[in-house]
């Protein structure tokens, strides 16, 4: 493991490569981990925070990549934030106290699973944010968010699984536009 403090610039930069980062401490950057471009690398059991941007960023395909036992807290925008990026696998990721916790932006068949995103305090960010499609989401945990448990915004052909969001300030789940999507099991909206 490495402890990086990098003050204006990226913790972690990868350009079109490929690797794995594990047992890492990442802070101070403009974004914590970045992946530019960059596909089939393992990041594992990192803490990514106090970031400008991101605690962790997937953008511009960066495709099959697989984030497990991460924590990114405390970050100035989204503690998990993947871009124009297919097939990630995500499980057992916290995401919290940033302005939003996950959030896939036109980010195609991604999973999502056992995840936990809470306390974020942004207005407008969300535990988990949706604004891509085809993506599996099962077995996450979205509480106490200064706005929506789980934010979908044309958003298509999601399968919701077994997630959990309670005590969230606006709805446990909220779709504004988008067909498709399914939701089974699991608990929306409840007090626990």
């Amino acid at each position: 493991g490495t402890n990086l403090f990098v003050a204006g610039k990226y913790g972690i930069d990868f350009e079109s490569a490929r690797g794995s980062i594990s047992s890492s401490t990442v802070r101070g950057g403009f974004e914590g981990i970045w992946f530019n471009q960059s596909s089939n690398s393992h990041l594992t059991a990192n803490n990514s925070y106090g970031n400008v941007r991101c605690g962790i960023y997937l953008n511009s395909s960066s495709n099959n990549n697989t984030l497990t036992a991460n924590n990114s807290y405390g970050n100035l925008s989204t503690g998990i934030e993947i871009g124009n990026s297919s097939r990630n696998v995500l499980i057992a990721n916290n995401a919290y106290d940033n302005l939003g916790g996950i959030d896939l932006n036109s980010s195609n068949n991604n999973t999502l699973t056992a995840n936990n995103s809470y306390s974020n305090t942004g207005g407008s960010g969300a535990g988990i944010s949706l604004e891509s499609n085809g993506n599996t989401l099962t077995a996450n945990n979205t509480y106490g968010n200064a706005s929506y448990g789980i934010y979908l915004a044309g958003a298509n052909n999601n399968m919701l699984t077994a997630n959990y969001s309670y005590g969230n300030m606006s709805n446990g789940l909220y779709s504004l536009t988008g067909t498709g999507n399914t939701l089974a099991g699991g608990a929306i909206g409840y007090s626990s």
